[in-house]
């Protein structure tokens, strides 16, 4: 009883067909504010969390394995034999943060993760994205992630595993970077 449905994604948009939606979804793409960070913005970010001049592998979202974190966890560990001197920030709170914060100790990334709890300040979360190296967004489970629209915002760009609805909208070395849903796949961007 809708004059238009609308989806965030065309994959999202394909699911509600295959709920058994009749129609053809209008895809309307989620946006973000287009805003600035100063130097004194992230240096202050640095600071609090403790980034130093190291690279940045920045992760924000729901701290849930369901956002495929252990893909991120694990490619860290592979980039660590590698260079040690990377911080890995997980920005955000979530029901699994206890099991993430001991599947990381057990791959031995105590001195790079960084686990910053829940963001309020858009402030606070632009300085990481702008500080931040790659932000890291292997989730499957996302019908569309505003998270890259707000790294892209500060001219980070994002990992993001193909065919996820994530991926629509990255084109591999432009404006992102594609790999496979595997933890190898995402180390190797990473790296």
């Amino acid at each position: 009883k809708c004059d238009e449905v609308w989806a965030v994604s065309a994959t999202s948009g394909q699911v509600l067909k295959e709920y058994g939606y009749p129609g053809e979804p209008v895809v309307m793409t989620n946006g973000t504010a287009l805003r600035e960070t100063s130097g004194k913005a992230i240096r202050e970010a640095e600071e609090r969390f403790g980034l130093g001049n190291s690279p940045v592998m920045l992760f924000v979202g729901q701290i849930n394995w369901k956002k495929n974190i252990l893909r991120i966890l694990e490619a860290a560990a592979l980039l660590k034999e590698e260079d040690p001197g990377f911080k890995l920030v997980l920005a955000g709170f979530g029901q699994d943060e206890k099991e993430i914060r001991k599947k990381a100790e057990s791959l031995h990334l105590g001195s790079q993760l960084i686990m910053t709890g829940m963001i309020t300040d858009t402030g606070v979360l632009d300085a990481l994205y702008a500080r931040a190296r790659l932000f890291v967004f292997p989730s499957l489970y996302d019908t569309f992630s505003l998270v890259i629209r707000e790294a892209a915002a500060m001219g980070t760009p994002s990992v993001v595993v193909c065919g996820s609805c994530a991926a629509e909208n990255i084109q591999d070395g432009y404006n992102g970077f594609l790999c496979e849903d595997d933890s190898r796949s995402v180390f190797q961007v990473m790296s």
